[in-house]
């Protein structure tokens, strides 16, 4: 169950106008509060409802530079659905895997296949291996903090593409 307060008008007017005057205005309320409370970005969501977390350190690190491309493409996050025990972005373009028991990595689902992802990596040294996933999707596995870059780009450019086509 979500955690939710409510506000009196007076207190949530103060709140629009200090958005505004730190040029916040197209930030969620929450973010705003953040900034006002001197809460880091960091610690926003861990353990929460709307995005994965880890005890294992490493895998955590991983999650934590995942953050905030996710909520940039899926303002409210991901939602888990435990009979595949994945973690889906709204709209599904990403799905994350945590497999921290063993493996100590995440399994990255994205929309788009193999190809439309491998100009965007050409002239890196890429370490990602992407490979097909159910139709329309493709898969790598998030091994270390150097893949991390690469991860954030095929990502964003998997939300690209899922909007150029009219699918959002």
């Amino acid at each position: 169950m979500v955690k939710q307060i409510t506000l009196d008008d007076d207190v949530y007017l103060e709140l629009v106008h200090r958005a505004i005057e730190s040029n916040m205005v197209l930030c969620s309320a929450n973010d705003v509060l953040r900034v006002l409370l001197n809460m880091s970005n960091q610690d926003k969501n861990v353990n929460s409802e709307n995005f994965p977390s880890s005890e294992v350190s490493e895998v955590q690190r991983l999650l934590d530079g995942l953050r905030e491309i996710i909520f940039t493409i899926s303002k409210n996050g991901m939602q888990y659905h435990s009979k595949t025990k994945r973690w889906v972005a709204d709209p599904n373009t990403v799905t994350i895997t945590v497999q921290d028991s063993r493996a100590r990595n995440l399994r990255i689902t994205v929309y788009g296949r193999p190809h439309e992802f491998y100009e965007l990596l050409s002239g890196t040294n890429m370490s990602l291996d992407i490979k097909p996933d159910m139709s329309g999707y493709s898969r790598f596995v998030l091994i270390s903090e150097n893949q991390l870059p690469y991860a954030v780009k095929v990502i964003q450019h998997s939300y690209n593409l899922k909007k150029a086509r009219g699918r959002l």
